[in-house]
């Protein structure tokens, strides 16, 4: 509930930024969030530090109730850190600023505003996320590839949306700095750089590095963080941009409601031999792997998924 929260704020919060706020509303807005005082607001800027002070307080008193500690101060860090990273993309736009490369990453990898989706509801784990590595600014390697994995993600699928609105993008970044490339290529060096800190990110959730800061987290919080990217990667690459309601239920009725078409997908071949599954006697399922009992399979039951072969053995052990 409480990611759910955070990410309606955060979509209409960044919307008010990017395309409805005035400069002085802008500015407004963010001298009252760095007060944490919203008197002298009103209108959109008065709601969205309403909803924001809300949300805050109502985190930070069920964290209290629960025994822990009180980290009203470092909550509020985390978002004004985002809401001036919008403040800052919004002015690039508004004045005609190109930043560089580096300097665009550092602030749109706070702006696309998942740390603080997965640090405030990491303090609800347990063992939670300890209390000197939820602070704004510093971030472990783990978060840092995440947030860089998830604004790459976005700037892929959103960059002709952006050029339209003309907001800012990695690829129309690399573009306008490179004539001589064309926008395939450009999205093409977004991509490499995407898959980069994906793998960056697995290795950080799944291996455990003596040299690495991300050592002394527990193993809930690499989950959730993986977990997260999973979210987002399926949202960026949803076969729509979610521009108008209807795009958005289609989507939602294929995941709810439309029940699936009769007959096998086209990607299987018409000779697969499909063998009864067997009897789910002592199967043990973790957190990451689902482990099937290889004595239920023979040697004959073999599976054949377009050009692969799974045999008993690959079959015992399928990870999730």
């Amino acid at each position: 509930m409480l990611v759910a929260k955070s990410a309606i704020l955060i979509s209409v919060a960044d919307d008010f930024f990017d395309m409805r706020g005035t400069l002085e509303e802008l500015h407004l807005l963010m001298d009252a969030i760095n007060r944490w005082d919203g008197n002298g607001l009103s209108g959109p800027s008065k709601a969205i530090f309403d909803v924001l002070d809300d949300l805050v307080k109502d985190v930070t008193k069920t964290l209290v109730l629960r025994g822990k500690i009180d980290l009203t101060e470092d909550f509020r860090g985390l978002w004004r850190e985002t809401f001036n990273s919008w403040l800052t993309e919004t002015t690039w736009g508004k004045s005609g600023y190109i930043p560089s490369v580096d300097e665009y990453l550092q602030t749109s990898m706070i702006s696309i505003a998942t740390h603080v989706l997965v640090m405030t509801s990491s303090c609800f784990l347990n063992p939670s996320l300890p209390e000197n590595k939820v602070k704004p600014q510093v971030y472990e390697n783990i978060t840092q590839s995440l947030m860089a994995t998830t604004r790459l993600l976005n700037d892929i699928q959103s960059y002709q949306k952006e050029k339209e609105e003309g907001t800012m993008n990695l690829v129309l970044l690399h573009f306008n700095q490179n004539p001589n490339a064309s926008m395939d290529c450009s999205i093409s060096e977004v991509k490499k750089l995407l898959e980069e800190k994906r793998n960056e990110l697995l290795k950080h959730v799944f291996t455990d590095d003596d040299d690495d800061d991300d050592g002394d987290f527990p193993n809930q919080w690499r989950h959730l963080l993986l977990s997260c990217f999973k979210v987002f990667q399926m949202l960026f690459n949803s076969g729509n941009l979610y521009d108008t309601d209807f795009e958005l239920q289609s989507d939602i009725e294929k995941a709810i409601y439309v029940s699936p078409k009769p007959g096998f997908p086209k990607y299987i071949q018409p000779n697969t031999t499909f063998y009864a599954a067997p009897k789910k006697n002592n199967m043990m399922i973790s957190a990451k792997y689902v482990q099937i009992p290889n004595r239920h399979l023979s040697k004959k039951a073999m599976c054949n998924v377009g050009s692969t072969v799974l045999n008993s053995t690959t079959f015992g052990l399928c990870f999730i």
